[in-house]
């Protein structure tokens, strides 16, 4: 068994793909609009890349639909990226707005 040899082509493959630890990404779940508003509050950093929203499949039958927003940047820029993401739910928070939101940084997965 080589565990540096497969570290090295898990993070290459990763890096191909454009996923942590390669990228800096922030992975932002709820339902579709508390989605939207939370997109339009957050200033991410120009080199940012929005990957758009995705509708995930139901937890339980008759649950609230809920939704993934992906936004992905270069490494450099994580901070820039997490600074964004916590302005963003300060506002939220701050103005009481209602439905929960989920925020993960550089999320191990994506399930």
């Amino acid at each position: 068994l080589d565990p540096a040899g497969l570290a090295a082509r898990e993070l290459a493959q990763r890096a191909e793909a454009g996923l942590p630890p390669a990228t800096a990404m922030c992975a932002v779940e709820g339902p579709e609009r508390v989605i939207t508003d939370f997109a339009r509050l957050a200033a991410w950093p120009e080199c940012a890349e929005v990957l758009g929203r995705v509708e995930l499949p139901p937890s339980e039958p008759g649950a609230e639909p809920l939704w993934r927003l992906l936004v992905r940047a270069p490494r450099r820029a994580g901070g820039e990226l997490a600074a964004a993401a916590k302005k963003a739910l300060a506002v939220r928070s701050a103005h009481k707005e209602p439905g929960a939101v989920r925020v993960r940084i550089d999320p191990v997965d994506l399930s």
